[in-house]
């Protein structure tokens, strides 16, 4: 595997300083290309799901009956994948990359770079590290019409689990089976993302791991 980065590059910490444009050019054989693409793909198909969402808090909550039995409620805001490159950045690729929160991650060939407005940070792919799972949710917005509905519950709940009679219009709402990516590394990158297909993350977990067992890319700074 060859991947040579031919950098005019300066410190991330010192991005908001940077007054010109940072200048990355890559070289790479048929084989890493590939690789690469492969790795591009994976990133793309989340974007595929009709539910994508980047999730930056979780609270308990202290009367489940008034959260249709739900033990946390999440914030939660839609998210998009798309392909293309940071500001005050050059590059002869173009990369995927995905939206979490405020920050965008992009999936570079050798790391992927996490920026924020005029802030950004860089994680190796050794160093990042992705697990998948799934998790039931309560949907009180529209159902994606990929996800599963496991189950139903209703708005207001009593002790058993049944509708709450006090209330009145207390509706029914679906369950829905989710899958959870979540992101994190030990210089503090730590994102949940949810996909309301199950399924659409795997490429992408096993592409990540793949170019984690590589060896490192090479590159000359100027």
């Amino acid at each position: 595997m060859i991947i040579t980065a031919l950098i005019v590059w300066f410190a991330v910490a010192q991005w908001d300083a940077l007054r010109t444009s940072t200048v990355i050019m890559y070289e790479m054989d048929d084989e890493t290309a590939h690789r690469f693409e492969g790795l591009a793909n994976s990133v793309a198909a989340l974007g595929q799901a009709r539910g994508l969402w980047h999730l930056s808090s979780t609270a308990d909550v202290r009367d489940r009956k008034y959260h249709a039995g739900a033990s946390s409620v999440v914030r939660r805001s839609a998210t998009n994948v798309t392909r293309g490159l940071p500001r005050r950045v050059r590059c002869n690729i173009d990369v995927p990359s995905l939206g979490v929160g405020r920050q965008r991650m992009y999936f570079f060939p050798d790391r992927v770079l996490v920026c924020e407005s005029s802030a950004v940070g860089a994680v190796s792919y050794e160093d990042l590290r992705v697990s998948r799972g799934t998790t039931r949710f309560i949907e009180e917005a529209a159902v994606p019409a990929d996800s599963q509905v496991v189950d139903r519950t209703w708005r207001y709940v009593n002790k058993g689990g049944g509708p709450d009679r006090r209330f009145k219009n207390n509706r029914q709402i679906p369950v829905c089976l989710y899958e959870t990516l979540h992101f994190g590394s030990d210089s503090g990158l730590n994102e949940l993302i949810h996909l309301s297909r199950v399924g659409a993350g795997v490429s992408l977990c096993e592409a990540i791991a793949e170019r984690a067992s590589l060896p490192s890319a090479k590159g000359a700074s100027h």
